[in-house]
């Protein structure tokens, strides 16, 4: 399995491409909706590109690195005996009666595109159609990571629920603490060894031995004080909602 037509060009489908081409795998081709996008990509690469998925090239496999919603679209228009997709949450069924070969591999990991990982340290999620195509999917994987694991759609689906909720909705916790810290011109590094003091803990307990705070201890004084501060609605829903739930949980 050497050579690979990526589908896609954004922030997954750039890092995905950048780290199979450090790992001496033949890029013969990116695809995308717009074509611009198609040719950045690809010059990054060193290679061909196309809007027209009609103009494949041959490919070993064929990775689909697109949004989830496009998937459909995007198969009902390709031809291949091994193709994969890289979504956390649509099901290798998706594939069903329609290839030899199919699979997922999920890289368990937020991206963007100008910013630089480490790849190696990314677990990424594998499933397939039949023991060989798995096979041959694991091999590339561990060419990427040093954590492979075989995981079902069902657990697939949990494991993205969860990433949302300790990614998606944490940044958006640090959004908010980013624009009141703002408003009173504090630099918001200041939280930064807070931060990682906080993911530290994580790796060696669970979550709920280390939760602290207000709401942990059920210290009203400091928790009606930093209602009174809140001017936006918005937050103080967001705060007071978290703060019940953590009450909740310790009675």
């Amino acid at each position: 399995m050497h050579s690979i037509v990526i589908v896609g060009s954004g922030n997954l489908a750039t890092q995905l491409a950048i780290q199979l081409k450090k790992n001496k795998f033949l890029i013969k081709q990116v695809y995308s909706r717009n074509l611009n996008n198609a040719k950045a990509l690809a010059s990054l690469l060193n290679t061909q590109f196309t809007d027209n998925l009609s103009k494949l090239f041959d490919a070993d496999l064929i990775i689909i690195a697109t949004k989830d919603s496009a998937i459909e679209e995007v198969l009902t228009k390709i031809n291949s005996t091994s193709i994969v997709h890289t979504s956390g949450t649509t099901s290798l069924d998706i594939f069903k009666n329609r290839f030899k070969n199919y699979g997922v591999i999920y890289p368990v990991q937020t991206f963007k595109k100008n910013i630089e990982i480490d790849f190696s340290k990314i677990p990424i999620c594998v499933e397939a159609s039949n023991k060989s195509f798995l096979s041959d999917l694991i091999s590339l994987s561990k060419k990427l990571s040093e954590k492979v694991i075989e995981i079902d759609s069902h657990q697939r689906k949990k494991i993205h629920l969860a990433a949302v909720f300790s990614c998606n909705f944490t940044n958006y916790l640090f959004t908010i603490a980013y624009e009141i810290l703002e408003n009173e011109n504090i630099d918001f590094s200041i939280l930064h060894p807070l931060i990682q003091k906080s993911i530290n803990n994580l790796k060696t307990n669970q979550p709920n031995r280390i939760q602290t705070g207000p709401a942990q201890r059920k210290d009203l004084n400091i928790i009606n004080e930093h209602i009174n501060l809140m001017k936006s609605k918005e937050y103080l829903e967001i705060y007071k909602l978290i703060t019940n739930y953590i009450i909740k949980r310790n009675e």
